[in-house]
């Protein structure tokens, strides 16, 4: 009697033990034949859509390639929002420049950027990416508009669904999040469980989606925007207008002008600014964790900002930026200053790119990134 009712718990018990044996040796052989290998290899690009069943894939796979893996993040500017070509950002041609310079080793360049990323989604993607060790080199970008009450009004942080393991309470409640634990004790054993903490595994190679996303249905949102609003710097992407300089897509209407006018207005930089209260951790992780990382200003298209007296409000610009530049050196950190290192033609807009444009800021990336990707030493450049 006492057998037949515990007979149930015991075989899930067995169960689990033969899971946990012989899952190692399934995971090996089903990497193998991933069907997210291919689409992830070929300059794949995150759009402003994703979800976080795709962004963890992605991540998942990052974590589980070989080789020398170069991670970018950033916005629309580093995800090539106004090319129409994966191989046309600033990623895919870094990729094609380092598989040129180093022909004998195997450099891996993945594209994590997304458009309307805020500087706290950027730094979230960063703490994400050193928490599962899953880069050797990330670049990111850091643009100046990160910081206007332009952008910030509209969101402090743009995906919060994408790091809900990331942000912590007090952090949380600076972005103007709403922030709750799970109640109900089994879903926190669920979390606990060694064979659910491996549910990436598991559901990307046999399902083709996330176990855990039902799991989220059924209960409270861990975080949830007070404003759902999200902006981006503006962009046109239009078949007619991608891949096409910004003198050929005028004339530009009224308000999009004011929004690139307003993208300078930016009063003295401190902590107050929730975006450069995030450059600051931003910073300050960096340093502790000492792992090899680039960060690059973003190009500004400086023909545009004098022919629309974009740089109206834009009084503090220079010292903001030196601001920003001491930061970085007393943190003892690289920042390329790519702000004035295009040329005007080479941009679609006010920040974004062309094809060409993205060639060159890859070309300027390689030349200061060479010796970390042959010695592995930030320190170098």
């Amino acid at each position: 009697m006492k057998f037949a009712k515990y007979k149930v718990g015991i075989l899930v018990l067995i169960m689990m033990v033969l899971i946990q044996i012989t899952l190692p040796y399934f995971l090996s052989y089903t990497d193998e034949k991933s069907k997210y290998t291919k689409v992830f290899e070929n300059n794949f690009r995150l759009g402003e859509n994703v979800d976080t069943v795709v962004f963890d894939a992605f991540l998942y796979h990052i974590q589980k390639a070989s080789g020398y893996k170069v991670v970018f993040i950033g916005d629309s500017v580093v995800e090539g929002a106004t090319v129409k070509d994966n191989a046309n950002t600033i990623p895919a041609y870094f990729k094609e420049l380092t598989n040129h310079a180093f022909p004998g080793k195997d450099v891996l360049v993945y594209n994590l950027a997304i458009p309307g990323n805020r500087s706290s989604d950027i730094y979230y993607t960063y703490r994400k990416i050193y928490n599962t060790h899953a880069a050797d080199l990330i670049i990111m970008n850091l643009n100046y508009a990160f910081y206007s009450d332009e952008m910030l009004k509209e969101a402090l942080i743009a995906r919060s669904e994408l790091y809900k393991k990331e942000i912590m309470s007090d952090e949380a409640k600076v972005l103007g999040l709403k922030y709750a634990y799970l109640e109900s004790d089994a879903l926190k054993l669920v979390e606990q469980w060694h064979l659910y903490g491996m549910r990436e595994e598991l559901s990307y190679n046999i399902f083709g989606a996330n176990p855990r996303q039902k799991l989220f249905e059924v209960s409270k949102k861990l975080l949830t925007l007070e404003n759902g609003k999200q902006k981006s710097i503006s962009t046109d992407n239009s078949q007619s207008t991608l891949d096409k300089p910004w003198w050929a897509n005028k004339p530009y209407p009224e308000d999009k002008i004011n929004h690139w006018m307003e993208a300078f207005h930016i009063d003295k930089l401190d902590n107050k600014n929730v975006g450069f209260l995030f450059l600051n951790k931003m910073i300050s992780d960096i340093s502790k964790s000492q792992m090899n990382t680039i960060t690059f200003l973003t190009p500004i298209n400086w023909k545009m900002v004098d022919e629309y007296n974009l740089m109206k409000f834009g009084t503090n610009f220079n010292n903001n930026m030196g601001t920003i530049k001491e930061k970085f050196h007393q943190g003892d950190l690289p920042l390329l200053d790519f702000s004035k290192a295009i040329d005007s033609d080479e941009f679609n807009d006010l920040f974004h790119l062309i094809s060409n444009g993205n060639k060159k800021v890859a070309e300027l990336l390689l030349n200061a990134t060479k010796d970390i990707i042959q010695k592995g030493d930030a320190n170098d450049i």
